[in-house]
């Protein structure tokens, strides 16, 4: 289950990057740490222009952790499409550490692999018991946003080409999902329902922000669209 808890698992690590990014004598350095330890500062410590732009100028291997790294980018292109929620930005950010640190197990069955499809979601919810509603649910809401957010290009050519769906259709899809799961009980009982029930009501502009991240902050939008272009090409009986 995602939650939005970036900012909570900061490591100490990336308290020293950001104290050593901010202060600008090192008797300051102290200072930041506490700051950035404190919920009432701590956005606003995470929402400097200069942690960014050194982020972004990190060559090599980085000083930080991924809750870091995507929660600055992925808050930074909120901010830009006027999403001004930092709960939303961390419950997204924590999506990509998700997805990104997933290894598939062993075991087929266990989840996030059992469904590797929407379509295959889609199936499962026809005969999933009601204790299961929320979860698929929810994990289709995560597939929808994260393929149309961090894979425009992909989406593009499939939609182009008829042959998979385009973003309305990911964005009604997702949309739809987030809001049943916010109903849920158990996303009452974990306190997600709103921060649910806020990435069902706006999409849309997550998805595009999301678009930013991947083309404008990641870069590997046109390298990723030459992979799915040429496997696609390659497919048997293509």
């Amino acid at each position: 289950m995602v939650r939005p808890n970036c900012r909570d698992r900061l490591t100490a690590a990336d308290f020293d990057f950001v104290a050593d990014t901010l202060a600008r004598r090192p008797e300051d350095r102290g200072y930041v740490q506490s700051l950035l330890a404190d919920p009432e500062t701590r956005d606003l410590i995470l929402d400097h222009d200069d942690l960014f732009s050194r982020i972004m100028c990190t060559e090599g291997l980085a000083p930080f952790s991924a809750y870091l790294f995507f929660y600055v980018l992925v808050r930074r292109a909120f901010l830009r499409h006027d999403l001004y929620d930092a709960t939303l930005a961390d419950y997204c950010a924590s999506l990509l550490v998700s997805f990104v640190g997933q290894k598939p197990p062993d075991d087929p069955e266990n989840e996030p692999y059992r469904y590797a499809y929407l379509i295959d979601h889609l199936a499962a919810l026809s005969e999933a018991a009601q204790s299961d509603v929320f979860f698929l649910h929810n994990q289709l809401g995560n597939y929808a946003l994260f393929l149309s957010g961090m894979f425009p290009n992909y989406v593009r050519y499939q939609a182009h080409h008829r042959f998979g769906p385009n973003f309305r259709y990911y964005e009604q899809l997702g949309a739809m999902s987030y809001h049943i799961a916010s109903q849920h009980e158990v996303a009452h009982s974990t306190g997600l329902s709103s921060v649910l029930e806020g990435v069902a009501m706006n999409f849309r502009p997550i998805r595009k922000a999301l678009n930013h991240v991947s083309e404008g902050y990641l870069r590997f939008g046109d390298a990723l669209e030459h992979l799915v272009i040429h496997a696609l090409e390659n497919q048997p009986g293509s």
